[in-house]
């Protein structure tokens, strides 16, 4: 029998061979002093799939078995755009599209248009019409009890910059890409945030239980 370890690595190779695309011309916009060596075209999407591998092995199974979600690097700002899209005659659902500059010198751009994408995996498996976990939906019981205590945790305020109103998403998007890149600054700016991650979506436990 396989363990939990196995089982993830799995799905992010699945992942990575069904989800994440590069355009040919991604790498143009990358200032030179930041340019990857002659042949190393796929290293923002490399970057990318390390910072994927943070998320708990259950997450990585709901995105896979939803067959949406899909990381194109790409010359274009990222950003996550849901729906269904065109790449080269291939039709992809759910577009998560990172600006390859940003994998080198905005990293927490490139990260919150991924939570993006999980937010809308986690609210409805990114259906185009579909509900996100920001806004109080979850596509199963459980998410949507997390979503519950998510919209009682930004009603509160504590990550928003002063003088801002932070829309739910927006929220999720910022506090989601700091637990990634910097949890310890999340803890200390918003630690309700960063106590409902560490304990439930970003739990490989909380995940095994469901």
């Amino acid at each position: 029998m396989r363990d939990r370890a196995e089982i993830k690595a799995l799905l992010l190779d699945r992942l990575w061979r069904e989800r994440f695309h590069t355009e040919p011309d991604a790498l143009e916009n990358v200032p030179e002093r930041n340019r990857p060596a002659p042949g190393s075209i796929w290293e923002p999407a490399e970057w990318m799939r390390s910072r994927i591998a943070r998320l708990p092995g259950g997450l990585l199974r709901l995105w896979a078995e939803s067959g949406r979600g899909h990381i194109l690097v790409a010359r274009r700002p990222s950003q996550y755009v849901p729906g269904r899209a065109t790449w080269h005659g291939q039709a992809l659902e759910g577009l998560c599209e990172i600006r390859a500059a940003d994998a080198f010198t905005s990293r927490g751009l490139a990260l919150e248009a991924l939570a993006d994408l999980v937010d809308h995996l986690l609210g409805s498996q990114a259906r185009e019409d579909g509900a996100w976990l920001a806004d109080g939906h979850g596509c199963t019981p459980q998410l949507s009890s997390v979503a519950a205590r998510l919209v009682r945790i930004h009603a509160l305020g504590y990550a928003t910059p002063p003088g801002e109103v932070d829309a739910p998403r927006r929220y999720f998007a910022r506090t989601l890409a700091l637990y990634l890149s910097e949890p310890a600054e999340l803890n200390h700016l918003d630690p309700l945030s960063h106590r409902l991650y560490s304990q439930t979506l970003l739990s490989e436990r909380w995940w095994s239980a469901q």
